[in-house]
């Protein structure tokens, strides 16, 4: 079994680093989105998937990992738990305690990963909202709100997208 510990302290070294790389890249992202720098936000947004890519490919290949040793029932994605799993491993307290803190700092930089995304996202939005109204100040009084928080002309019968977001 401490193989199996060895094992989970590395992913969870790993996946502290990816959450570290990408929030990292989720800080440049809003750096560049209020400066509205398109073309390296493009990039960024390439890099953050690459990154969300390799972090959901080290859970991925962890439960392999746990599957092929036996480890016991793995569940699915929605019913696995790192900490249930750490708390049944017979190791010592000192190692279970070890991949607790190290299993709950790659939670407090998911939360801060998920934070400054939602934040990113309603800057978006509100930028999106004023250039709305921009743009139904500018022509014709019918054509307030004409756009959507994506970006998406609200007019059905002219679907042009003038804006697109992504976050």
């Amino acid at each position: 079994m401490e193989k199996l510990a060895d094992r989970i302290e590395d992913f969870l070294e790993k996946q502290l680093g990816l959450y570290e790389a990408l929030q990292s890249v989720v800080e440049k992202e809003k750096k560049q989105i209020v400066e509205m720098d398109s073309d390296a936000l493009w990039k960024t947004i390439g890099e953050k998937k690459e990154i969300c890519h390799n972090i959901e490919r080290g859970y991925i290949e962890l439960k392999k990992s746990l599957k092929s040793n036996s480890a016991g029932p793995v569940g699915d994605e929605e019913t696995f738990s790192l900490s249930d799993l750490i708390q049944k491993l017979p190791i010592s307290s000192v190692s279970k305690s070890k991949l607790r803190q190290m299993a709950l700092g790659v939670e407090l930089h998911k939360k801060e990963v998920f934070t400054i995304a939602a934040a990113n996202k309603q800057y978006v939005q509100d930028s999106l909202a004023v250039i709305d109204e921009i743009f139904s100040q500018s022509g014709n009084p019918e054509s307030a709100g004409q756009y959507n928080p994506s970006g998406q002309s609200s007019d059905q019968k002219n679907p042009i997208r003038l804006i697109s977001t992504e976050v």
